[in-house]
C-alpha cells in the first residue's frame, strides 16, 4: 500500500520545484482542482491513470512519486500497453503464475481476470503489490519503462 503521506509530499515538492499550484496541476491534467487538492491533504490515493499524468507532468518515475524509491530517475518514459497484456509478459518473463500472483499478494482471481481482459484497470496499491511480488518498479510493470 502507498503511504498517502509520502505522496501527498512529493507531489507537493514537485509542484513547488515547477513554480504549480493545485489549479494549475488540475487544469494541466484535466482533473477537478477538488483533486489535486484531495490528493495533497492525503485524503485519496491518485488512481494509476492520474499517477501515470503527474509523473509524465512532472518527468518523473512513478515509484519516486509514489515513495517506493528516493531516487528521483528522469528518463525517456514511454506510452504504456494494456496492463492485462503487460501483465501476462512480465509473468512469463520472471517464470511467475497468475495462480502465484494471487495466493502471494492475496488478489482476487476476478480482479485479475478483469485486468488481464482489460474491463477494469488496478489500483496503485494493488499495482504496488504486484510489483513487488514481481520485484520490479512500478514503471517497468506497466511498461513505462525498460529498467526493473
Amino acid at each position: 500500500m502507498i503511504s498517502l503521506s509520502v505522496f501527498a509530499e512529493r507531489l507537493n515538492e514537485l509542484m513547488l520545484e515547477s513554480d504549480l499550484n493545485a489549479t494549475a496541476v488540475a487544469k494541466k491534467l484535466c482533473v477537478d482542482k477538488s483533486t489535486i487538492s484531495r490528493y495533497l491533504s492525503e485524503e485519496i490515493a491518485p488512481t494509476m491513470q492520474n499517477a501515470i499524468s503527474i509523473a509524465d507532468l512532472f518527468n518523473c518515475s512513478l515509484d519516486f512519486l509514489l515513495g517506493l524509491s528516493d531516487d528521483n530517475l528522469i528518463k525517456d518514459f514511454k506510452e504504456c500497453p494494456p496492463f492485462g497484456e503487460r501483465l501476462e509478459q512480465i509473468l512469463k518473463r520472471k517464470g511467475k503464475t497468475k495462480y502465484a500472483l494471487k495466493k502471494q499478494t492475496e488478489i482476487s482471481q476476478s480482479l485479475l481476470y478483469y485486468w488481464t481482459t482489460g474491463r477494469f484497470a488496478p489500483s496503485i496499491d494493488n499495482i504496488v503489490k504486484i510489483a513487488e511480488f514481481l520485484d520490479c518498479s512500478v514503471d517497468y510493470l506497466i511498461g513505462r519503462a525498460d529498467y526493473e
